[in-house]
This record gives C-alpha cells, sequence and structure tokens, in this order.
C-alpha cells in the first residue's frame, strides 16, 4: 500500500511537471533492473527480520555502502585510497561477526541480511547506467511500480488485506511522499557525484 501511494503521488508529480511524454522510459531495462534490485532487497529484509533480531538484520544490510564503495573502485574506476580500503575491510568483518557464519549459533537467514546489501547496493551501481535524459521521478517511478506488484503478490498470497481507516491511510501517504523523495534523491545523488561522497550517507 506504500508502494502504491508512492506510485500514485510519483505519477501526479510527473504529470504534474510535463514529463509525461517521459513515462515509456520506466522500462528502460536499467531502470526496471534498479527496480528488481529493490525488490529483492524489500523481500530479503522482510524475510530475515521475521527471523532475526532487527539489530543483527540492520548491522548487516548496512554493508551495502560498503559494497556500493567497492563497486565504484571496480566499475566505475573511482579511487578510494588505502584508507578506505582498509575501513571498507573492517566494515565488511564487523559484519561477519555478527553474521557470525563458524558459530554453531549461525542462522542461515543471516545470509538475507548479505542479500539485502547487495541487492540495494547493485541498485545504486546500477544508476550510472540509466541514459541521463530520464527523468529522476520516472525512473523513481519504475521502482515504485515493482515495488507495487511485488507488495501487491505478496499480500495476496500470503496475507489477509486489511482496508486501512483514515487515520493509517494518511499515514500510509505520508510514508509513500517520502518514499518518493528518498528514490529520487538517492538517484540524483549517485547521478551527480562520486559514490566515496554519497555513500556515506547512507547511514
Amino acid at each position: 500500500l506504500r508502494a502504491a501511494a508512492a506510485a500514485l503521488i510519483c505519477l501526479a508529480l510527473i504529470l504534474a511537471l510535463g514529463h509525461g511524454a517521459g513515462l515509456a522510459h520506466m522500462f528502460n531495462p536499467w531502470a526496471l533492473a534498479r527496480g528488481l534490485c529493490e525488490v529483492m532487497a524489500n523481500l530479503g529484509f522482510t524475510l530475515a527480520i521475521l527471523r532475526l533480531p532487527i539489530a543483527d538484520v540492520t548491522a548487516i544490510a548496512q554493508t551495502a555502502p560498503l559494497l556500493v564503495l567497492l563497486g565504484a573502485s571496480l566499475i566505475w574506476k573511482e579511487r578510494l585510497g588505502a584508507l578506505r580500503l582498509v575501513l571498507i575491510g573492517l566494515g565488511i568483518t564487523g559484519a561477519m561477526m555478527v553474521a557470525q557464519p563458524g558459530a554453531t549459533s549461525f542462522s542461515p537467514y543471516a545470509l538475507l541480511g548479505f542479500l539485502v546489501a547487495a541487492s540495494a547496493a547493485g541498485r545504486d551501481l546500477m544508476t550510472r547506467m540509466v541514459p541521463r535524459g530520464i527523468p529522476a521521478l520516472v525512473v523513481a517511478l519504475s521502482v515504485l511500480i515493482n515495488l507495487t506488484i511485488a507488495g501487491g503478490i505478496g499480500m495476496v498470497a500470503f496475507e489477509t488485506p486489511i482496508v486501512p481507516d483514515l487515520r493509517n491511510g494518511l499515514l500510509i501517504t505520508l510514508a509513500g511522499a517520502l518514499m518518493v523523495g528518498g528514490h529520487v534523491g538517492v538517484y540524483l545523488a549517485y547521478t551527480l557525484a562520486p559514490a566515496r561522497t554519497i555513500a556515506p550517507f547512507m547511514y
């Protein structure tokens, strides 16, 4: 429902700003790939917090900015420097300690946290592959449509849908508006600035 509210708000903004002619670009393969990565990140996080403490899942998922920096170095040829590489290694080591892969108490669900991180990093690393001429709101709408479809399938298949009352409906709408701002902001940030500048803000 949040994704659906966000998609409607995003569509209204696109039409109000006169970008309606660019709606066909929401099916650009790279825009769609970013949306699929977002779906995987959301799905992985949802499944993980059903089985693990949310603090553990969050700690593992927070390796996403570190993976973005590594990807930016390998794919975009951004210079990181020795100190950043050491700190990235320490951060990933810390996440591995949280997951405790060598412990008898290790839960395979911890791997979902790494799926979240990898999917979120993949979304951000694909940003520069999207053609520059596509409006940011259209790229965001592509992600939001992906989330709406995936969430709708999950809701119908595994949940009992409930019609929200007025208060919850307004909160969902507000959350949707913030979601639009977040997706547009992340897209523009990685388009306009080096990853080493943007990635730390993801914390």
